[in-house]
């Protein structure tokens, strides 16, 4: 078992970093008065969290739970100081430099206009736009403290990327054991590119948070419950706001859920599956029928307006990808390869061309490439035993992963989007790791020390 005394001054490393980020700040972000604010949302938010999980965790691992979580916040807050306090954003490769601005645009109309600009700005949300939800998210914040603060929009994200490592803890704790469960944490607090996406001002973490957490929400239990349903639907309205495709994603899902919970056979889990299906499909026609669907799609439609030029544009920039669709003709070709491209792209190979950022993924693409290979060893065994828990989450990661790989144009930001299906990668590498350790003592041999003085 995984030896964790070490994560357990997760609060200290916290109140030390607090306080040299409160003594480092003044000579660093004089020249921005309005960055300041950042300082007391992250006591806010840190204090919140230690309240929080002293609440609603189990006395056992209450301890692991606030200590990772603040080790996690900790490092975060660390990389939003380096890339925003410093100014090492650019230097590393942003593409999103500008999008937490859309936070601030929304606030002064608030300011200015009052309750009239709030119900404006939440009609655009939902209704006339598509995915800006994260703008009215960042906006309430920028609201409150009554500036543009990027390192504030920065905790924020940090905030939410601490979070995802306590949903994916809690869910493979739920799935297999606590054993399982830290090693998947200690992977989701030090891999590098959801720290990178925690500490930037995209909206990529929050939509992460979001997607784990309802995903945590619908396993947790033998099936939902009120205080569950409760708890959904705040999210789910969030997450449609933010990606909505996404959202109708979790939905699906938490209808498998609903028919694959309990103790089944494989041919009852089968049946069962054939009833998903008919429900996902009975689903989607009360939201066509509705008009619902039509409308996503003119507003995607408008939304996608140069989208297809701007993901070229990136992938020229960033030299982090190719326009796969347009060069192949043949999906037969194509889609294997996007496969790949999506899950282990950049590879080594391309070390040295594209941005720094896309340079450091490339030995975290080798750990992932190693990670899948010790995940195979637990995967027939797990999903023979785990298959109804587990079902919801494989779904959501195969549709979510299959959308990107199917229809977006540039696999430069594939390895964004495969941020969002990590965790379960993570959960099968560390089923297999304590296999392997458990196979391992079986083989060695095993020595008793002989007395010398016992009588035969």
């Amino acid at each position: 078992m995984i030896n964790s005394n070490f994560f357990k001054r997760g609060e200290l490393i916290f109140w030390l970093t607090f306080a040299s980020l409160v003594i480092i700040s003044p000579f660093v972000i004089l020249d921005k008065p309005e960055e300041f604010m950042f300082l007391p949302l992250t006591l806010v938010l840190g204090l919140g969290a230690i309240f929080f999980l002293n609440q609603n965790s189990e006395k056992h691992d209450r301890n692991f739970q606030i200590s990772i979580f603040l080790l996690a916040f900790s490092l975060r807050l660390w990389a939003g100081f380096f890339l925003y306090g410093f100014g090492f954003g650019e230097a590393l490769g942003d593409e999103d430099a500008t999008g937490y601005i859309s936070g601030w645009v929304m606030a002064q109309n608030w300011m200015n206009n009052g309750i009239d600009g709030f119900v404006d700005n939440l009609y655009t949300v939902f209704i006339g736009r598509q995915n800006v939800g994260q703008s009215m998210i960042w906006g309430t914040m920028m609201y409150i403290i009554g500036g543009p603060s990027r390192l504030a929009v920065s905790v924020l994200n940090s905030f939410a990327g601490a979070g995802v490592v306590i949903s994916v803890y809690r869910m493979t704790k739920v799935l297999f054991s606590e054993k399982e469960a830290k090693i998947v944490a200690i992977c989701m607090t030090f891999w590098l590119s959801l720290i990178l996406f925690s500490a930037g001002t995209s909206k990529e973490i929050l939509v992460i948070f979001l997607e784990w957490t309802v995903l945590y929400i619908i396993i947790r239990g033998k099936t939902l419950t009120r205080n569950d349903i409760f708890l959904l639907i705040p999210l789910l309205l969030a997450l449609y706001t933010i990606r909505f495709y996404a959202f109708y994603m979790c939905c699906a899902v938490i209808l498998i859920r609903f028919v694959t919970s309990g103790d089944k056979s494989f041919l009852t889990y089968l049946r069962d599956a054939a009833v998903a299906f008919v429900f996902i499909a009975a689903f989607m026609f009360a939201l066509s029928s509705y008009g619902v669907l039509e409308r996503d799609r003119e507003i995607y439609e408008r939304s996608s307006e140069g989208l297809t030029q701007w993901r070229i544009n990136v992938a020229d920039q960033t030299r982090s990808g190719v326009v796969l669709y347009d060069e192949e003709q043949s999906s037969f070709i194509s889609i294997p390869v996007a496969t790949a491209y999506f899950f282990f792209s950049p590879f080594p190979w391309e070390l040295g061309s594209g941005t720094f950022r896309k340079n450091l993924s490339i030995p975290e693409n080798l750990a992932l490439m190693f990670l899948f290979v010790v995940g195979l060893f637990s995967v027939k065994s797990v999903f023979k035993e785990k298959i109804n828990k587990l079902l919801p989450i494989v779904a959501f990661c195969i549709l979510y992963a299959g959308f990107h790989i199917i229809s977006l144009a540039n696999i430069g930001l594939a390895w964004r989007h495969k941020q969002t299906v990590v965790p379960l990668l993570f959960m099968f590498a560390a089923v297999g790791i304590i296999k392997m350790g458990a196979t391992q003592r079986e083989k060695k041999p095993q020595f008793r020390r002989q007395n010398p003085y016992r009588i035969t």
